[in-house]
């Protein structure tokens, strides 16, 4: 099953996400302009339902939280050397 999801959303980045925010000129939809902030929320929007319907939305929870776990581990010890961090 997890195949069949990473090909679909790859295949919606390719299809969707790059022509709509790499475009020069404004989208228009029955001939009004349709702002990239309303386009980038419907396809959250449309991701978490897919998220949901799928049954994998568990899974994405648990590693977004646990890559917030470890960044935040990270920061912390994090102290400020010369001109940068060191661990």
């Amino acid at each position: 099953m997890a195949p069949n999801l990473h090909d679909c959303l790859l295949g919606r980045i390719r299809g969707l996400v790059l022509p709509l925010f790499f475009r020069g000129d404004p989208l228009y939809i029955l001939n009004r302009s349709i702002d990239d902030r309303l386009v980038l929320a419907i396809l959250g929007v449309i991701t978490i339902v897919a998220l949901v319907l799928t049954d994998v939305w568990l899974n994405v929870l648990v590693s977004i939280l646990m890559g917030a776990l470890i960044v935040g581990l990270q920061g912390t010890r994090c102290v400020e050397g010369n001109g940068g961090f060191v661990l």
